[in-house]
This record gives structure tokens, sequence and C-alpha cells, in this order.
């Protein structure tokens, strides 16, 4: 009960740091995380790049946010080497911030993450970007924000090169608009982090793994209804069959004008029916 109350606690924040929403995630179900002990992880490496040139030497700390955007680029990017690998598969330990931190790779949400949160650190407006089919970071207020692409070692993007990610990470189906550029609610943040997590551990191991990251879908702030069927779906593919019909269930409860009610309803009677 206590990792419910601290997810919906944290975010329901909205200046909540990008790095404790992202770890807060995780410790929803690996208890044994740490998240203060981690955060601190994540204080060092804001020290590291604070003092840091982009060759390794010593160097002042920035002073505005476009020092930050070029130590970003140049430290954690370049000479720490935290960003994406392309040449492998992703797996769910990519969404897991304080395995990014220990391994220097991720998934773009995950270092978008990082990346905003060691800007934060170093005093500059930093925001995770909720993009559709890919995660960035902007940097910045205004009209004078830069957006980094933290899996590509935090690479700055002109808004013709986002419109294009978009476009290519959605395959066309959705056209880039200037106000996607907006911060990601925290909310925002977990959903997309607990998405990521539903879909890899479904495919790594079973369906039964990733229910946790479903729940704690329908815990956050404003929750989609339609996770409720996902929920379904993955409990009746492990086996448990009750608590996929109550899942069905919840749904109908939610959305009583549902316009799949009675695949709905058949769904509920098919799992019910496997418990006799």
């Amino acid at each position: 009960m206590e990792a419910r109350k601290r997810l919906r606690r944290v975010v329901s924040d909205p200046a909540a740091d990008p790095a404790r929403v992202a770890l807060t995630v995780t410790a929803f179900h690996d208890r044994s995380l740490d998240v203060d002990t981690a955060l601190l992880r994540v204080d060092a490496l804001a020290d590291v790049v604070r003092t840091t040139g982009p060759h390794g030497e010593p160097a002042p700390a920035p002073v505005s946010p476009e020092e930050v955007v070029a130590r970003l680029t140049a430290v954690l990017g370049t000479h720490l080497g935290y960003r994406g690998d392309s040449s492998v598969p992703r797996t769910s330990q990519d969404a897991h911030l304080h395995v990014t931190l220990d391994t220097h790779r991720g998934m773009p949400v995950t270092l978008s993450v990082l990346y905003a949160a060691v800007a934060r650190r170093l005093g500059a407006p930093a925001f995770v970007i909720n993009l559709p089919g890919h995660v960035v970071l902007g940097v910045g207020e205004g009209k004078d924000v830069v957006v980094l692409d933290a899996h590509d070692g935090g690479r700055r993007m002109t808004e013709a090169e986002v419109a294009e990610l978009v476009t290519r990470a959605t395959a066309g189906r959705t056209a880039f608009r200037r106000n996607m550029l907006r911060p990601a609610t925290p909310t925002e943040l977990a959903r997309r982090i607990l998405a990521n997590l539903t879909v890899d551990l479904s495919r790594e191991q079973h369906p039964g793994a990733a229910v946790w990251t479903v729940v704690a879908r329908l815990l956050l702030p404003d929750p989609d209804p339609r996770d409720h069927l996902v929920l379904a779906s993955l409990l009746e593919r492990s086996g448990r069959f009750v608590r996929a019909a109550q899942a069905y269930d919840r749904y109908l409860e939610t959305v009583p004008d549902a316009p799949d009610r009675d695949e709905v309803l058949t769904r509920a009677r098919a799992a019910r029916s496997r418990t006799n």
C-alpha cells in the first residue's frame, strides 16, 4: 500500500523531479530499490558534469542554459557515453533509471529523464518532451528552448529534425505540431515508462510479468479505462481467469455505454467459464 501512496504522491506534484518519478515507478514493483540513494547517484553525476570539460578536463560550472546544453552533449553524451544503442534490441531493463546509471544505456524516455534531471541540478530549466513515438528533452524557456535527443547522446535538434523524427517514429500516422514541444507532466512521464514496460515484459517473459505495470497505470490520475481491458487480457493469458473477469467487469462499470460492451461481456463470461 505504501508503494501506491508514494506513486500517487509523486505524480501529483507538478514540479516533481523527473528522476524521482522514474525511480518511484520502478520502486512500485521492486521494493528493494532505495529511491533516495539512487537520487544521490544522480546528484553525483550532475556534480561530475558540472566540473568536467568536453575532454574530461576540470572546468568551471556552466552558468547559462546554453552552456548547460553544451555540457550535456559533450560530457554526459560523448565523454561519459550516456546514450542509446540501436544495434541491440531494447529490453525491459532499459526502462529503469538505476540500471541506466550503471550501464550508461537506456531507452529514449529513461535517458531523457536522466539528462533533464542533470540539467536541473545544473540550474537550467529542463523537461522531458513526450513526443509520439519518441521521447526527447527540452532545455530553456519560451522561444529559447533547445531540443536534445538524449538517445543520440544529447544531439541538438532543429524543429525540422523533430518533425521528421515524429513522422518516422509513427510511420507517417502523426504530423508534428509545435505544441508537442511542451513539458510532459509527471503523470504522463510515469505512464510512458509503464507502457514501455508492459510491452517489453510481456515480450521477454510472460503476460503475468507485466500485470503490475497496468495496475500502476490505473493508479495514476485520470486513468485510461481501456487499461482495464489490457489488464484483463494479461490476466487471462496468464491463467488468472477470475481476476480477468473482474477486470472486464471494472471496464464496463467505468464505461457503462462502451461501444464494445457486448464483446467485453462475452469475454468476461468466457473467462469465468474457464474457472469451472
